[in-house]
């Protein structure tokens, strides 16, 4: 069974203990429910287009879902459960795509190894990373140097060996 979200509204200001979102649930490529978070804490809502029986097989194949384990507690699989991993999914994809280009704009360092925290970029006007690298690997060996001298951890996987 093919299930994802499409359509998808984020609304980051406006969640609060979850993430309050709406999206388009399709299975098989075809439109099945609007899926829904208010993000004050409940849980998101799974609205089918049709009637409930349309989506049968979905909830289904979601309680037939092996159960999630959170330290000493277990969440049995449910449809909406399942909703919220393919939104976390979407977030991921998402953050994934938009540091691509940072790392294509420039040098991403932080204080802490891990991206989860802020970070910071060092860019070149109108250039970028690579174009940089080729016409000045100098400047560019130069910049990451002193970032890890005051001990910043650089995050680029764009950097050539040696840099």
């Amino acid at each position: 069974m093919n299930i994802e979200l499409k359509n998808v509204k984020f609304y980051e200001r406006m969640s609060e203990e979850t993430n309050c979102f709406v999206a388009d649930l399709y299975i098989n490529g075809v439109k099945m429910a609007y899926v829904k978070n208010d993000g004050h804490g409940g849980s998101t809502n799974v609205q089918p287009y049709k009637d409930y029986k349309s989506l049968k097989p979905f909830f289904d194949f979601c309680e037939n879902q092996p159960s999630i384990k959170y330290n000493d507690f277990t969440l049995e699989m449910t449809a909406d459960l399942y909703v919220d991993n393919l939104f976390e999914n979407w977030l991921k994809e998402k953050d994934s795509k938009k540091m691509k280009k940072q790392f294509e704009k420039g040098i991403v360092y932080a204080k802490t190894p891990t991206l989860e925290s802020s970070y910071n970029i060092v860019s070149w006007k109108n250039k970028s990373l690579s174009e940089v690298i080729q016409l000045n690997p100098t400047a560019v060996k130069k910049v990451i140097n002193d970032l890890k001298g005051k001990g910043f951890y650089i995050f680029n996987p764009n950097l050539p060996k040696g840099f």
